[in-house]
């Protein structure tokens, strides 16, 4: 990594360090676009040949409930830096959720606002090489307090199409896995 001092830098020079690059998105779409379209055509067999073909995995099915998942067995110090991690996480988000509040604007009207969550939501915890169980907490965790009825975890598969080992458990509806 390269380090600058910034006093010893002429102006043109800091702004070429804050420029960022300019990505030509097009060619990207015109790859992704059929991508998507196939899985919105054929589901989960789309997945399962793109998870195939990109992956290098083939697997049997493309979803994994958290119930048919094995317990993980994780070192003690492990699970007591998840439990840290999601007490810490609970803190910061659970002090944003807002409070139903009732104003009265005028005489015998009343205003009510009220904050719902959204019933089903999607996570995405990327995985290839690094496995992100932080990613999954700080996803889930809000959907948690949020009261999200449904809770998708989406993520890549190990080069052997296994659940990795290193999975939160546990804190209720914050339940996920890397998979």
């Amino acid at each position: 990594m390269k380090s600058y001092r910034l006093s010893d830098l002429s102006d043109a020079e800091v702004s070429g360090l804050k420029a960022r690059p300019r990505i030509d998105f097009t060619s990207i779409f015109s790859t992704v676009n059929p991508i998507v379209e196939d899985v919105r055509v054929r589901g989960d067999a789309a997945v399962k040949d793109y998870t195939e073909k990109f992956d290098k995995v083939t697997l049997d099915n493309a979803v994994v409930r958290v119930s048919d998942l094995p317990d993980a067995e994780l070192d003690p110090a492990v699970k007591e830096a998840f439990d840290v991690a999601y007490d810490n996480i609970y803190a910061f988000h659970v002090s944003q959720k807002s409070p139903e509040k009732t104003v009265e604007n005028m005489k015998g009207v009343r205003c009510k606002r009220i904050t719902r969550c959204i019933g089903s939501v999607g996570l995405y915890v990327p995985g290839g090489t690094a496995v992100l169980p932080s990613t999954a907490l700080m996803l889930a965790v809000p959907a948690q307090i949020a009261g999200c009825k449904t809770v998708v975890l989406a993520t890549p598969p190990s080069c052997d199409g296994s659940i990795c080992k290193v999975r939160f458990v546990g804190h209720g509806n914050a339940s996920v896995f890397v998979r």
